[in-house]
């Protein structure tokens, strides 16, 4: 048995009390003679060993109510270890988790669940004893390197710092990051304190990343579960946000697809969700969801600017926050530059005047070169390639590096191209296809038409005044490149001999759509036909309209920014809440592309150098933070029996007294209150006995 509060024994000193107050009334009994009556003598000597008796258990009852008493207030514990030198003087390794997601930010009558589990860990840390040592840990926390510390000031630093993110970190990671650090400490007793609310996905992400921690965490180890309220909220998430658009551009319609899902356990009622660009309320639309229930709702509006959009719809604030925004992000130049090369001069006549000719073409920044200039040219200053046949000698190293690095092309033959010349053009940019010619120039009886074309294709979208009955008049086509795009790119018209007229292909991380005629009247009437000009113009809107795709990203994710070709030497990170930071590429070894983690907050993110627009992306939360579903006791104690856990657990609510069950299962079973009730027995006793010998004294005197 221990103390875990030894200063008071010294107050046993006060058993000395009853003794010296014992001695002091000692006092001799008159002696009264009865000369005739000798057997009343012998009356008064067995009522005088009755009386002293009394006596002595009168002075072990009040010593033994000092010695209880003064115990009890001393704390006396059973150990619930036999190892030597397990006492309340050893030394404690103790690993602090936290729970920083945001679901962790619900508010009941006392505070947030967050700000809770922070004021509990700051009384554990003031409880400590000299020599412990502390390391603390969130569920955000990326670092794979961690250092217990002995410093208070240190850990409640630490603890300052660490606020609620949107990152959804699972608690099985921290767990094993806690294994593996107390596994490395000397002290007796090492302990595990973890606060969360323990929401039943966020445990682990998959079983098969489970391990077997039983080496690391030895039997000795406790951890205690701080559960937090698990009582019913209510909460609306938007869990995805699409745009259903793939060509964007200043005064035409754009759709968006949210899903919301009710999380809660009742019904709710005209929930409204409302779409923003730049910060501008565009559309709104009313729900009502059962429980546990998602629907996706349509949001539709007409772009009115240019530029970098920031893009997020967002509904009424409810229990968790976090989730009711959610982030997407497009890129729409407000000056299009476009380059034509060109072996001559005529081939590209009809496509500038397509571009010109159009209502958007004061966006359009039209510059034409010689196809034997291509490799003098900074191709990354231009948004559009259109590149007109070639010349044998043609350099196209500099063109297919562009397109690798993200550049837009749009191939067709020139007027005068040969088959092998042709050739040469699509295998120096990479795409394997056979082009063979078909047919004679300016043959106008016999002609070749459209025989398939892809009305699904983003090309199409929105072209035809009734979409639900699109049509196209075929051009007469004479003389073709016949192109095969089996296998190898995506077919958006195709002739009558199944070859592609007009197809897509995906080259690194730039896009090439191929005519497989020249744009000129010899070769077909398709310059004449009321359909090219708007799919010229359609064609450079969507090579431009950049992807989502690559772009969207989960809270925590690191981001890749591509540097080909770019001379930079540094970034600027422009983050959500008007945050920046500034990442010196020079230091990354000439590196062409970086990697960016700092993905706490969701929100735009965009990378910028000398202010022009590198890259961006869309940060959003994890829906599985947002499930309102909590793991019970058997749940838990089924995971920690699958990471081999062999010691001792508590689970301790909001209003259990922590200090008592902590101090228990570190120390043992504390016997204050049976030393307490043993007191207060032992003075009822004590009672009884002193009023009975009162009145044996009284008699005897």
């Amino acid at each position: 048995m221990i103390f875990l509060n030894p200063a008071v024994l010294f107050g046993l000193l006060a058993t000395s009390i009853p003794v010296i107050i014992h001695l002091i009334n000692l006092r001799k009994l008159n002696r009264v003679e009865f000369s005739t009556l000798a057997f009343l003598k012998e009356l008064q000597k067995t009522k005088i060993k009755k009386v002293k008796l009394k006596q002595w258990i009168l002075l072990a009852l009040r010593v033994l109510i000092i010695i209880f008493l003064v115990s009890s207030f001393a704390r006396p514990t059973i150990e619930s270890v036999s190892l030597a030198g397990v006492s309340s003087s050893a030394k404690t390794s103790s690993v602090i988790i936290i729970d920083n997601s945001f679901s962790m930010s619900v508010v009941t009558d006392n505070g947030s669940h967050f700000n809770q589990a922070k004021s509990t860990i700051k009384e554990l840390i003031k409880n400590a004893q000299e020599g412990d040592e502390f390391l603390l840990i969130s569920t955000s926390d990326k670092n794979e390197n961690y250092n217990f510390t002995r410093s208070i000031n240190s850990i409640e630093n630490q603890l300052n710092g660490i606020e609620i993110t949107d990152i959804s970190g699972d608690l099985n990671t921290a767990l094993i990051a806690a294994a593996n650090s107390l596994s490395n400490s000397n002290n007796i007793n090492k302990e595990v304190y973890l606060f969360s609310d323990f929401q039943r996905g966020r445990i682990f992400n998959d079983e098969k990343e489970l391990q077997n921690l039983s080496e690391l965490f030895d039997e000795q180890v406790k951890i205690y579960l701080f559960e937090f309220s698990k009582n019913n909220i209510n909460n609306l998430a938007v869990t995805d946000f699409k745009i259903n658009n793939q060509i964007f551009q200043k005064g035409k319609p754009i759709s968006f697809s949210a899903t919301v899902t009710n999380f809660s356990k009742t019904e709710q009622n005209d929930a409204a969700a409302s779409l923003f660009i730049n910060g501008n309320r565009m559309a709104q639309s009313n729900l009502s969801l059962e429980p546990d229930a998602a629907q996706i709702i349509n949001l539709e509006t007409t772009l009115n600017e240019t530029g970098m959009l920031e893009i997020f719809v967002e509904l009424e604030d409810d229990d968790i926050i976090n989730d009711n925004r959610r982030f997407t992000a497009i890129n729409i130049p407000e000056q299009i530059e476009i380059i034509i090369f060109t072996d001559e001069a005529e081939s590209s006549n009809f496509i500038e005047l397509a571009l010109s000719g159009s209502q958007t073409s004061g966006n359009f920044n039209i510059t034409k070169k010689s196809t034997d200039q291509i490799s003098a040219i900074n191709l990354n200053s231009y948004d559009i390639v259109f590149l007109l046949g070639g010349s044998k000698n043609i350099n196209l190293a500099r063109l297919k590096n562009y397109i690798k690095s993200g550049g837009e092309v749009i191939v067709m033959p020139s007027g005068k191209a040969a088959p092998n010349v042709f050739q040469n053009l699509l295998n120096e940019i990479e795409l394997n296809l056979n082009a063979s010619n078909i047919g004679e120039l300016n043959k106008t009886k016999n002609y070749y038409s459209f025989e398939a074309i892809d009305f699904e294709h983003p090309l199409f979208y929105d072209m035809f005044e009734d979409n639900s009955k699109p049509k196209i008049d075929s051009p007469e086509i004479y003389f073709y490149m016949k192109i095969n795009s089996a296998g190898l790119g995506k077919s958006i018209i195709s002739l009558q001999d199944k070859s592609a007229f007009l197809s897509e292909y995906k080259i690194g991380n730039g896009k090439v759509m191929l005519f497989s005629v020249a744009p000129v009247l010899s070769w077909s009437n398709f310059p004449l036909k009321g359909v090219f000009a708007p799919m010229v113009n359609r064609a450079v809107y969507y090579l431009i309209s950049e992807t989502i795709e690559g772009r969207e990203h989960i809270a925590g994710d690191e981001l890749i920014i591509s540097l080909t070709d770019r001379a930079i030497q540094n970034l600027k990170v422009l983050k959500p809440g008007s945050r920046e930071e500034i990442i010196n590429i020079d230091t990354l070894n000439n590196r062409r592309t970086i990697q960016y983690g700092g993905t706490e907050t969701s929100g735009i993110y965009k990378f910028l150098s000398e202010n022009i627009l590198i890259d961006y992306f869309s940060i959003n939360t994890d829906p599985r933070e947002s499930l309102a579903e909590y793991a019970d006791e058997d749940l838990i104690e089924d995971y920690l029996s699958k990471i081999g856990f062999n010691g001792n657990y508590y689970f301790i609510e909001t209003d259990d007294d922590y200090n008592s069950i902590i101090y228990q299962a570190r120390f043992g079973t504390e016997l204050w209150r049976l030393f307490l009730l043993a007191a207060l027995l032992l003075a009822i006793i004590e009672m009884i006995v002193a009023k009975n010998s009162k009145k044996d004294i009284a008699e005897l005197t």
